[in-house]
């Protein structure tokens, strides 16, 4: 059972209002001035922009989110348990908010932001790594913070390059 709704509006911006069951895969992606926005879902979700939001609300599942240039803002009601989940933009904040109960190992990175979390977490950076290529030493340090939340569990990614990371417990 598959649903395919495709545009190639090109000179001319579209609204498309899609109503699906509640539980529901979606795969969705837009190019161009089109924010994403999902509500009521629960199901698996790979969802990608070019120059757009995605704001995801009342969700439960996974996500697999991607934008170049827009904010990406999820607020789970549930998580699958054991999924990995990525939560990616050049240009925009990303502002997650969890139910108090995950149990997640938070992969986070912002080039030029900063990370806020309400959740306690057991923090750890990245080690740097060498290696000797013939006369050459080589030192790779990678940026990422590591954040283990109530104990640890399945890695969520989390980056960008301008903007902040937001990680939020729902009260």
């Amino acid at each position: 059972n598959r649903v395919e709704i495709e545009s190639n509006s090109f000179k001319r911006g579209i609204t498309l209002e899609i109503k699906v069951p509640a539980n529901f895969d979606l795969e969705l992606s837009t190019v161009n001035q089109g924010d994403i926005t999902v509500t009521g879902i629960n199901g698996a979700m790979d969802i990608n922009n070019v120059n757009g939001e995605i704001q995801l609300t009342n969700i439960s599942g996974s996500v697999l989110s991607n934008t170049v240039n827009g904010d990406i803002k999820a607020q789970f009601s549930a998580v699958s348990a054991e999924e990995q989940m990525v939560f990616t933009t050049l240009n925009g904040d990303v502002d997650v908010t969890f139910p108090s109960n995950v149990k997640a190992t938070a992969k986070m990175k912002s080039e030029r932001g900063e990370i806020f979390s309400d959740f306690d977490m057991n923090i750890r950076n990245s080690e740097p790594k060498s290696s000797r290529e013939g006369r050459e030493f080589k030192i790779e340090i990678n940026a990422w913070v590591y954040g283990e939340i109530n104990g640890g569990g399945p890695e969520y990614t989390m980056q960008n390059m301008n903007g902040n990371i937001y990680i939020r417990e729902q009260k």
